[in-house]
């Protein structure tokens, strides 16, 4: 295994995070989704200082999400926020290392992975790949424009 996934403290963030995000920017303002790191990186440090986000990376791959319980039913939730990756690193298969990371994380605090999926940003590829690894769509969310 060249890239084992490994998970991020708050302090390693902004230097292991930046390139992949550097090279990811581009695919999401390519789709309409604004991206502000200077938001981002001390906001998503604030949520892991506070326990509730996660992150692993693996080469030029990383995944984040939010680990918390769902408001109505008590129940665990652990939700993918983001899924990162260069193409370097998709070829390499990096991005599935980060994702079976995440994955563990969810089972240990007791939940089934969820994972949030931009449609106007991932490629329809991305949603074929979500569903061959076992995910379903159980939710849409509609956004006034």
């Amino acid at each position: 295994m060249k890239y084992p996934a490994t998970e991020l403290n708050s302090k390693e963030l902004s230097i292991l995070l930046d390139p992949i995000f550097t090279h990811a920017v581009t695919e999401i303002r390519d789709g309409g989704m604004e991206f502000n790191w200077d938001h981002f990186l001390p906001e998503w440090t604030k949520w892991t200082n506070l326990g509730f986000a996660r992150t692993w990376v693996s080469g030029d791959a990383v995944a984040g999400a939010l680990f918390t319980h769902d408001l109505f039913s008590g129940n665990p939730r652990a939700l993918l926020m983001f899924w990162l990756s260069t193409p370097r690193a998709r070829s390499a298969g990096a991005p599935i290392k980060v994702l079976s990371a995440f994955e563990n994380a969810a089972r240990e605090f007791g939940a089934k992975p969820a994972a949030a999926w931009n449609a106007a940003v991932s490629p329809e590829k991305l949603l074929k790949v979500y569903r061959k690894l076992g995910y379903q769509m159980t939710e849409v969310i509609f956004t006034k424009v």
